[in-house]
């Protein structure tokens, strides 16, 4: 049995998110937006099972899920919600079947969003903001499986297995059921 350190649930400025997702050890970090205070329940719900890192967006009815793209991407057409995720990607040339692929983007930065029914749109938060300190996210090592939010004193933090923990995760974003 793994026991997953505690973090409580926190605000965070969307300034200091922004900042963190350019940094190039910094994971996929996934933005649900505007969640009603019944969404709010249904994710909470939701990344208890799941044992998703998430934080609150200082100021709004957003949701910033640290990790986990693929999962939190499934949350947000769950839920109906628009998402963004945002990370720092290598522009390395690759080379697939013999053949030199080089990338397209001219940025490490990418930033993609997506609609209610998980169409790309073009991105509704604006990353062409000024650096700040990161002080409250730097704080932590994201890895799988390591830590786990407290929410309303919930202090469910104990994984009995790993593996019935991924295979969760996988059997959620394959077919939206827990």
């Amino acid at each position: 049995m793994k026991e997953l350190e505690i973090i409580e649930l926190q605000e965070i400025p969307i300034e200091e998110i922004v900042s963190f997702s350019k940094l190039e050890t910094s994971p996929v970090i996934t933005i649900l937006d505007d969640l009603n205070y019944g969404l709010f329940n249904k994710f909470v719900v939701l990344a208890d099972e799941l044992k998703l890192v998430f934080f609150l967006v200082k100021g709004t009815n957003k949701i910033a899920v640290i990790g986990n793209q693929q999962v939190a991407l499934k949350i947000a057409r769950l839920l109906q919600v628009k998402a963004e995720t945002m990370f720092f990607s290598l522009l390395k040339p690759r080379k697939i079947l013999g053949k030199i692929y080089i990338p397209k983007r001219d940025s490490n930065y990418v930033v993609q969003a997506f609609d209610e029914k998980g169409k790309p749109i073009d991105p509704f938060i604006d990353t062409e903001i000024e650096r700040v300190d990161c002080d409250t996210l730097l704080k932590y090592t994201f890895r799988p499986y390591k830590y786990y939010i407290s929410v309303r004193c919930s202090k469910n933090n104990k994984v009995e297995n790993l593996q019935l923990l991924r295979d969760k995760r996988r059997n959620f974003k394959l077919t939206s059921k827990i």
